[in-house]
């Protein structure tokens, strides 16, 4: 009787651990701050809760500083909506339960979230377009979401250097499926993107500007998240120029 021993196990280990040892590295410092967020987001909003009531109470006690103390309150309102929306985007990310999706109210939570990038809030002029006959889906509202969040990411740094730029959002039905269309007018994909970007760790993992980390994971991670669904990416170089990606996921679910 003959034994094989299978060692490509140990030899793909070999060759991968050197990239995802880089990858935590990288990562390790945003994965930190990501257990904390709970904590965080509730140590202050105590005290900003005691300030928006300390400031009620003197408008009351002194209404010859109303308008100004008004300012003050209203700062902290937003500062609170700030708050609610990071603890909501992490509590709704990290929860796989399987639910009702709404196709449309992701890429819009998608969009207000990314409007913490300064370049994307200041220089980027966004149009979506939103189909009104998008039926909802049945998943984990992290798979969808962090998928559109790379595309939408991927479409704003291609555009970092133009110092300013346009990102479209479009969904539509047709047939049986449902499709996002996420484009820009970066300068498009080359021929090596089109042929290397859903492979894992291409071009290659890097830290670049801003505290901002290139994993080379964005499309391929994509693809994994779609796999469920039986969804499906598509790379596209129209002739206006830019880049077009489009998702197709269908629709009976």
């Amino acid at each position: 009787m003959k034994t094989i021993i299978d060692d490509s196990i140990d030899s793909s280990i070999d060759t991968i651990t050197p990239e995802i040892i880089k990858l935590y590295s990288l990562l390790a410092p945003y994965v930190s701050t990501g257990r904390q967020i709970n904590g965080i987001t509730h140590n202050l909003n105590s005290p900003l809760t005691g300030l928006m009531g300390s400031v009620e109470l003197m408008a009351m006690k002194y209404p010859e500083f109303s308008s100004d103390l008004d300012v003050i309150l209203e700062l902290s309102k937003t500062l609170r909506d700030s708050i609610a929306a990071l603890q909501n985007k992490y509590e709704i990310e990290t929860n796989h339960t399987r639910t009702a999706i709404n196709i449309n109210y992701t890429l819009k939570n998608n969009l207000a979230h990314l409007r913490a990038d300064l370049f994307f809030k200041h220089f980027v002029e966004c149009t979506p377009e939103f189909g009104k006959d998008i039926p909802n889906l049945s998943g984990s509202y992290a798979d969808f979401a962090l998928t559109f969040e790379e595309i939408l990411l991927n479409a704003i740094d291609a555009q970092r250097e133009q110092n300013e730029g346009w990102v479209g959002v479009r969904t539509y039905r047709q047939d049986s499926s449902i499709f996002v269309e996420i484009s820009d007018k970066g300068p498009g994909f080359t021929d090596e993107a089109l042929r290397n970007a859903f492979q894992p760790f291409w071009p290659e993992i890097k830290e670049i500007d801003e505290g901002r980390v290139h994993l080379g994971m964005g499309l391929f991670m994509c693809k994994q998240w779609l796999k469920p669904y039986g969804g499906d990416i598509e790379l596209n170089n129209p002739e206006e120029g830019g880049a077009l990606v489009r998702v197709r996921i269908p629709a009976d679910q």
